[in-house]
């Protein structure tokens, strides 16, 4: 918002020129976009086959040079529909004309047809019903030649209609700003290079139409400044383009053709001189012209209900002073119900015409129709219109003053602005006032490539012959050093330069300034305090100042950067304090509708959201749209996106409806739709997108994107930006997301990366949200359970993640990628991934943060998974090694941290105790239970599975231990003891907390079992089988049959030993049962039938096995 008091109109004098850029480098004129009025839409199955369609095609381009050919019928209508601006010449064949003519026939775009193919009688007939069809042709050159009368007809009625007569009521402002912009351009000086420029791009525009480009040529070699008016008047690339762009205020290509414009203006103001000469002699002030032409209905419809109102031309008009003249274009009223014939007649008063209106018959390109040229932005009032004879309506305009005074004050203000001497400069300042942003920093990205500014070098040797250099020529040229060097990030110099700019300027306000900007420096760096300390010292000069010596604008820039920033240091009240100083001080010092104060109205709106003052915040909200619609152009973006921000405060206040109105609102504004997201929605955070989505009802937020998304790829505009796609894409792949249709989701988003590879800009290098749509594609085949995709896409997040050195995301990538790896059983390359994931880490965290705790559990597992299940020869001591590794220094982390409880560690700690009995390493492992135990009993309640498991890992450690005592009966009774204990107890928390009857019980049983059987006390060891043989008849097909079959033969065995041998046979009966094999198990049936009765009949004890 700073103003550069220091550069005035002496800088024309003391610095190097400034040239106007080529945009030879840009790519102006696409050929993707139709700037001429008219396109052809071919459909015929053959269209790009045979070679009749070809020279056909080549032939119509000589014509209308925007064709677009289609051999299928839906690509063909949805173009038609997409083509709703544009006047369309439809040629179709027979056979599918007589399918799709019924259903486009009546659609305002379409306004010829043509019936192209072999067999002409068998469509005469029907093709009589619908009156656009202008006959059925069997031959291009009759074709072609029917065609041309019809652009010929067609281009003389489009000169008022349609924008070019526009309802002054409602569109003032954005007059103002157009003719703005023009008179920059018809100002400015040019040289041979900007002819240059302006044939290059239209050759490369016509590149394939070799009758434009010999009439390309023709200009290039013979085109003299004398001869403008000849050239717009003739049916040339010149008058079709810039005719078009005159009307849809198409500032791009008015600017390609600016030498051609000012050369055109020149010769018409001294024709207007020398018109207005002949009429002063003749004692003439007014004067009628006439023009006669077919208009819409519709059109004409629009006229009749603004009676008294004000029209604009925003193109040249050709008009005639022989009424006959105009009665012939005018016609006799044959063409309804398609046309009215129309006759203007246009009473100009000359002495309040500002413009330059000229009698061209002499330099006319047609020299018998005493044409007079009515210039763009002639205004009249309609006072009447009549349809006398019933053939032609009449219309009667009169011309009026051009000074609306609800923005005269503007307009002035303006004026001065572009002041004596326009530059590319101003050009690029109007643009910025009038809220086209973009378009102004594509104009300033073709000023850097031109590099027509001095550069840092010469400026700075220009400074070495101070003796020839007043002190306002160095402090200027101080000024433009230092503004180079901040603009290229060089913030140390630029300090330098504007602390010597200080050092030498007299004037307070130019010191002030200096350290105004040094302000800004700070701020850009984000040294906020310092930044406040130099604005303190501009503030300081300022006020030492009488008050009518300070310059008021410079004051409020300062407040506004004082403003600023306060609000990067979150002071929100502060910084509303100084942006209400610098909003009382632009009110009192600029004309109400500069753009300016609309600016600070936003600002302090923003600034009362901070500061949860929604109220606050609608009122200047409501200010700077009431300002907006007032003075900026009915499309401009600042309206729409105040729509939005308004529309976002009311999702705060959960007023919902008035939220969706209001972004509704914004999406009817074309050029807000295809920008939305940028400045709204935010995309580079997709999920901070989806939680501002979930604000709003998720069909509702649909419904109103496909219709922004639609109204965006509708409104081509010449530098189209693909970004704008993308970022649309990714906003509706995110809506489908939300509302559940994962495929449409995907497509969407597949999309959108599809369009940010062809973008060459902002987005093409944006690899953090290119990762980050990835990432969300691969999420959505991962619910789909396509691992294949997922992998690839969570992989290809991985390389935009690369790119921009977003470790920490990486790492999260790396992380998804090991989680599939293991549900497929892939355990290596889940190893891989876990470690690539850990290796991100570590690039922005140490080794011993608590952030990689997970994944040195995750890593310590798979080691310890692999070995204790490799198949395979694997290197024991380095598994070994490595598990250990990763899980002390999960458990290191633990111990030093501060955390009272993290679940995981629980998992750390057994899984060492687990590793330390695959060593039999025992006294470690019961350590290392025993530190799981405790950590789990802070949380009982959430760990009670946890806590059953660990106590009956424990008790089956002791009794491993047992196996390893030789003659220490003492401590072979301690370990006895502790097992029991703690089977015990996991027997107790089954109880307590779990369900009555589960396997994990049964096991628990099992173990106590064989624990006191190996001890030799029978009766406990055959209660525990018992106990567990009860709970398993319940849920006998949930558990494993070597268990059941291991409780049933030992119980059997006890029975024996007790001598009850009928219940040791119906055991071993029911051990029978689980062996696999039948015979084996048929065979042990009869060996147990046979020991049972031998002990029955002798009495004998027998020695037993075990199975």
């Amino acid at each position: 918002m700073t103003c550069n008091i220091v550069v005035s109109r002496q800088e024309s004098e003391t610095l190097p020129q400034q040239n106007v850029p080529s945009s030879k480098n840009v790519e102006v004129i696409s050929r993707n976009i139709n700037l001429e009025d008219f396109t052809v839409i071919w459909l015929d199955a053959s269209v790009n086959k045979s070679e009749d369609c070809l020279n056909t095609k080549a032939q119509l381009r000589s014509v209308i040079n925007f064709i677009k050919t289609f051999d299928k019928m839906d690509e063909c209508i949805d173009c038609i529909y997409e083509y709703y601006t544009e006047k369309i010449f439809f040629i179709i064949s027979g056979a599918l004309g007589e399918q799709l003519v019924p259903d486009i026939h009546d659609l305002q775009q379409i306004q010829y047809i043509y019936i192209y193919c072999l067999n002409k009688d068998k469509h005469e007939q029907w093709v009589s019903n619908y009156p656009k069809i202008q006959g059925v042709f069997t031959d291009r050159n009759t074709l072609c030649s029917t065609l041309k009368q019809n652009v010929i007809e067609q281009t003389r009625n489009a000169d008022v209609i349609e924008n070019s007569l526009r309802n002054l009521n409602e569109n003032s402002a954005s007059l103002l700003w157009f003719e703005a912009l023009l008179e920059v351009l018809i100002r400015m000086e040019y040289g041979n290079n900007d002819k240059a420029d302006m044939i290059e791009q239209c050759r490369s525009y016509y590149a394939d139409n070799e009758s434009v480009l010999k009439n390309i040529d023709e200009f290039d070699q013979c085109y003299k400044s004398e001869n403008a008016i000849s050239w717009y008047t003739r049916n040339s690339f010149v008058f079709r383009l810039l005719n078009k762009a005159f009307r849809t205020e198409n500032i791009d290509i008015v600017f390609i053709f600016r030498f051609f414009v000012k050369d055109l203006y020149k010769q018409l103001k001294v024709l207007h001189e020398d018109f207005l000469k002949i009429l002063q002699e003749s004692e003439v002030s007014n004067i009628i012209v006439y023009r006669g032409q077919f208009m819409v209905s519709n059109e004409l419809q629009l006229l009749k209900e603004n009676i008294n109102g004000l029209v604009s031309m925003n193109t040249f008009v050709s008009t005639s002073m022989d009424k006959e003249v105009a009665e012939i274009y005018a016609g006799d009223g044959s063409r309804r119900p398609q046309f009215e014939s129309v006759l203007f007649e246009i009473n100009i008063d000359m002495t309040i015409l500002t413009k330059p209106l000229a009698n061209i018959q002499e330099h006319s390109y047609f020299k018998d129709e005493n044409e007079i040229l009515l210039p763009v932005g002639s205004q009249f009032q309609i006072m009447s219109i009549e349809n006398i004879n019933n053939n032609i309506w009449y219309i009667h305009l009169i011309s009026v003053n051009e000074t609306d005074t609800k923005i005269k004050k503007l307009n002035y203000y303006l004026k001065d602005a572009i002041g004596d001497e326009p530059t590319m400069k101003k050009f690029i300042y109007i643009l910025e006032l009038m809220g086209d942003v973009a378009k102004a920093e594509r104009y300033k990205t073709l000023l850097q490539i031109e590099n027509s500014e001095a550069t840092i070098e010469e400026l700075e040797e220009m400074l070495r012959d101070t003796d020839s250099l007043n002190n306002n020529t160095c402090t200027i040229l101080f000024d433009k050093i230092a503004e180079k060097y901040f603009r290229s990030g060089d913030y140390s110099s630029a300090i330098t330069n504007y602390q010597k700019l200080i050092e030498l300027t007299l004037d307070k306000n130019v010191k002030a300034y200096g350290y105004q900007q040094i302000g800004e420096i700070f701020n850009e760096k984000k040294d906020y305090h310092e930044a406040l300390e130099y604005y303190q010292m501009s503030r300081t000069i300022l006020f030492g100042l009488e008050t009518e010596a300070i310059n008021k604008r410079l004051l409020a820039d300062l407040f506004l950067g004082i403003s600023e920033t306060f609000h990067n240091l979150s002071d929100y009240k502060s910084a509303l304090d100084n942006a209400e100083l610098a909003l009382e001080i632009i009110h009192n010092h600029l004309p109400s509708g500069h753009p300016d104060i609309l600016t600070v109205y936003v600002w302090i709106g923003d600034l009362n959201k901070k500061n949860a003052n929604y109220q606050a915040t609608l009122i200047y909200y409501n200010k700077a749209v009431e300002l907006a619609l007032l003075y900026l152009p009915p499309d401009s973006t600042y309206v729409a996106k105040i729509y939005a921000s308004m529309a976002f405060v009311y999702a705060k206040l959960d007023d919902k409806d008035q939220a969706l109105t209001l972004l509704k609102k914004a999406v009817d504004i074309p050029l807000f739709s295809s920008t939305y997201l940028t400045s709204y929605f935010r995309p580079k955070d997709l999920s901070d997108t989806l939680r501002l989505i979930d604000k709003f009802n998720i069909d509702d937020v649909l419904d109103l994107y496909e219709k922004s998304y639609e109204i965006s790829r509708k409104s081509r505009q010449p530098f189209p930006r693909k970004a704008n796609s993308a970022l649309d894409c990714i906003i509706l792949g995110s809506l489908y997301f939300r509302r559940g249709n994962d495929e449409a989701a995907i497509r969407t988003y597949e999309k959108a990366l599809i369009l940010m590879e062809q973008d060459d800009k902002s987005l093409f290098n944006n690899y953090d949200l290119k990762a980050q749509i990835y990432y969300f594609i691969a999420n959505l085949y991962c619910k789909q359970d396509d691992e294949s995709r997922a992998l690839i896409n969570f992989f290809k997040a991985i390389e935009m993640y690369t790119c921009s050195q977003n470790f920490k995301e990486m790492a999260v990538c790396y992380i998804k990628r090991a989680q599939i790896f293991y549900s497929l059983n892939n355990i290596e390359e889940a190893l891989i991934n876990y470690e690539n994931a850990l290796h991100s880490k570590l690039q922005i965290f140490t080794e011993n943060d608590i952030d990689l705790i997970d994944l040195y559990i995750e890593i310590g597992s798979i080691y310890f998974l692999i070995l204790t299940t490799s198949t395979i020869e694997i290197k024991i001591d380095f598994y070994c090694q490595m598990t250990a590794k990763y899980l002390e220094k999960a458990a290191e982390i633990y111990t030093n941290s501060s955390i009272s409880f993290i679940p995981k560690f629980v998992l750390v700690y057994k899984l060492l105790g687990s590793l330390y009995v695959y060593l039999k390493c025992y006294k470690l492992a019961l350590f290392n239970y025993e530190k799981a135990v405790t950590i789990a009993l802070e949380r009982i309640e959430e760990n009670v599975d946890t806590l059953q498991q660990l106590y009956t890992d424990i008790g089956q450690i002791h009794v491993s231990i047992l196996e390893t005592i030789e003659q220490n009966e003492s401590e072979y009774k301690h370990h006895v003891k502790a097992a029991v204990i703690n089977y015990e107890k996991a027997i107790e928390f089954h109880r307590n907390f779990c369900t009555p009857n589960n396997s994990q019980l049964i096991l628990i049983y099992k173990e106590l079992g064989d624990l006191y059987y190996n001890c030799d006390h029978d009766l406990y060891a055959l209660k525990n089988y018992e106990k567990a043989i009860e709970i398993s008849t319940e849920i006998a097909d949930r558990i494993d049959a070597r268990t059941l079959y291991h409780l049933y033969l030992h119980s059997g065995l006890l029975y024996h030993n007790l001598n009850d041998f009928e219940s040791a046979l119906n055991n071993w009966k029911s051990a029978a049962k689980y062996v696999a094999n039948t015979k084996t198990a048929e065979k042990l049936n009869k060996v147990f039938l046979v020991i049972s009765q031998h002990f029955k009949e002798n009495g004998e004890e027998v020695a037993f096995f075990e199975f």
